[in-house]
């Protein structure tokens, strides 16, 4: 659990300056490349990829919306409020 460090746009929202849990991040696979950005940008560590490349969000995400952000091909969305 990381409560110091908060993505840029973070909301801040919710119990411990989280958002509200109904803020998830959504995969597009038709325009995922498999890139791995979205890794590395998750401060949370929700985000895995299988050995085919396909990205998975975990159901923990607190979508703050920072691998929304690096993603290159626009494939994750942030969805709810």
């Amino acid at each position: 659990m990381i409560l110091g460090r908060r993505a840029s746009g973070y909301p801040g929202k919710g119990l411990a300056g989280r958002p509200g849990r109904n803020r998830r991040v959504r995969v597009d696979r038709e325009l995922c490349s498999g890139c791995g950005d979205c890794l590395a940008a998750c401060v949370y560590g929700i985000i895995r990829m299988d050995s085919r490349g396909r990205v998975s969000i975990g159901r923990s995400c607190r979508g703050c919306g920072r691998c929304a952000d690096a993603c290159p091909e626009g494939a994750l969305t942030v969805h709810g409020r």
